[in-house]
């Protein structure tokens, strides 16, 4: 469980972040819903320790921890470029002190999901495309354990089999994790999250469960024009 009590987060005088309350809990995949320029990029670097709240607590709970949280910013710097796949995955495990044995148990798991690893493991990660990308660097978090993944713009420059294989790999990696996502993707985010927050003015000022995309766009439309 992750905790914000009463969050600000201040640049000059200008506050993007206001007494922002939010609760995350494992097991789910938590969507912030937003316009651009709204906060969203600010309380993922707070969550992930990059940056410093100008006031209130972020409280990580029962067995959670800054160490654990993994932020995948929007576009494709996630991962060492001039490296092999493989060599990036293994990085990635070693890093969060893995040991080669578990690491390769991991890949076994997961490449039922991610069956292209096989493909792709040896080549560099400069040549594959920029979803391909997307989807090495969620499969290299998945690997190294780590308990909290951030995507920013989850679904952006993916095609309908790398949008599923992010869809199937979300699902199970959401067992004993906490997920969050920020996409604009109304479709995507109606199908894979569990709960969505509307972020405006520097505070989650309306959420829901289980929304159809009907009811997510209807309430975008409502809080943002």
């Amino acid at each position: 469980m992750i905790q914000l009590h009463k969050v600000s987060c201040r640049f000059d005088k200008n506050y993007i972040l206001k007494d922002l309350d939010l609760d995350l809990a494992p097991n789910t995949i938590h969507t912030v819903v937003a316009p651009n320029g709204t906060g969203k990029t600010t309380l993922f670097g707070l969550l992930a320790d990059l940056n410093i709240p100008t006031s209130g607590t972020i409280d990580y709970q029962n067995g959670f921890s800054k160490k654990d949280v993994v932020l995948l910013l929007a576009g494709d710097k996630n991962l060492y470029m001039k490296n092999t796949v493989k060599e990036n995955v293994y990085f990635f495990g070693i890093l969060r002190g893995l040991s080669k044995k578990d690491i390769e148990k991991n890949i076994t798991f997961y490449k039922k999901i991610f069956p292209q690893y096989d493909e792709f493991q040896d080549k560099l990660t400069e040549i594959l495309s920029y979803g391909q990308k997307r989807i090495v660097a969620l499969f290299s978090a998945i690997v190294s354990e780590s308990k909290c993944i951030i995507l920013d713009e989850a679904a952006e420059g993916l095609d309908i089999s790398n949008l599923q294989v992010l869809k199937e790999l979300l699902q199970e990696a959401k067992k004993d994790r906490i997920i969050i996502l920020a996409s604009h993707d109304f479709y995507f985010c109606s199908e894979i999250s569990n709960q969505i927050y509307y972020l405006k003015e520097g505070q989650i000022i309306s959420k829901g469960s289980n929304l159809t995309r009907d009811q997510l766009f209807e309430e975008y439309q409502k809080l943002f024009g």
